[in-house]
């Protein structure tokens, strides 16, 4: 599927005065190294999953139980569109596509999948194209006047995804991640929507010479999408159909700390 902000990326470059590139810049940030200590498991929790929170907790993933919220300890990868380039993922691993993300996290897609697991979570869908039946008349479709599918919204829990880090004053500070995120068009922040868990999936990959069945999460590296392709391959998408559209996001540079920034991702359930 082709991706429309890559056909508009660079429209965005001109409206901001950067300079496209052939390739896009490489990332020269590492995600935090600390390990952070395990919360409370409950009692009638299963062995597995006293194992599974302690694994967790050395790749720097809280899991808490009573509050029913994962907390993960990140860094600020972009404080603006980076050469031209939108923002189409809130939350990558290493080896995602950093060039296009708020912030970077040191845990696998599987390993955090894991986590949301831990709480009950059940994966759901991801956005769907249903065509339309019957067609709109072909020339409606060619003046954009209709669309030849109809466009469903991604369907399942929805998670509220904050950002929490501390200031230059040592005040602790916590918003929302839509509001670190602006569009392009108008300069306002992103809905609250929240974003809904969809859980990645298992797909056969060529692997040398030979296909596997591998987490996409892990393969592509991208945790948290605002740009729907349809895959479902990341853990989270936008809860709204919007983010199937050739929408362009930027940083909100009034609200985002500055890159580099460490913070902690808290992933809240509703």
């Amino acid at each position: 599927m082709v991706r429309p902000s890559r056909i508009l990326w660079f429209v965005a470059a001109l409206s901001l005065g950067a300079v496209a590139q052939e390739r896009p810049p490489e990332n020269d940030i590492a995600p935090p190294a600390a390990e952070v200590k395990a919360l409370p498991v409950p009692a009638s929790a299963p062995d597995p999953i006293h194992a599974l929170v302690d694994e967790l907790a050395r790749e720097g993933v809280r899991v808490d139980f009573e509050a029913e919220e994962v907390l993960v300890e990140g860094v600020v990868l972009l404080d603006r569109m980076n050469a031209g380039y939108p923002i189409e993922y809130l939350i990558v691993s290493e080896g995602g596509f950093t060039h296009e993300s708020l912030g970077l996290v040191r845990c696998t897609g599987s390993k955090l999948n894991a986590a949301f697991l831990a709480l009950g979570l059940t994966p759901g869908k991801t956005v769907r194209y249903v065509k339309k039946d019957p067609p709109p008349p072909v020339e409606r479709i060619i003046s954009g006047e209709e669309r030849e599918f109809d466009v469903l919204p991604p369907e399942g829990r929805v998670v509220d995804i904050s950002v929490r880090w501390t200031d230059a004053e040592g005040e602790v500070v916590r918003r929302p991640i839509e509001d670190l995120i602006r569009y392009v068009t108008n300069g306002e922040a992103l809905p609250r929507r929240g974003f809904v868990y969809v859980g990645s999936r298992f797909q056969r990959v060529l692997v040398g010479t030979e296909k596997e069945e591998r987490f996409m999460a892990d393969v592509e590296g991208n945790l948290v999408s605002l740009y729907l392709s349809g895959f479902g391959n990341c853990l989270f998408d936008m809860n709204s159909a919007e983010g199937s559209e050739a929408y362009l996001y930027d940083i909100n540079g009034a609200t985002c700390p500055e890159r580099g920034t460490r913070v902690t991702f808290v992933f809240a359930l509703r």
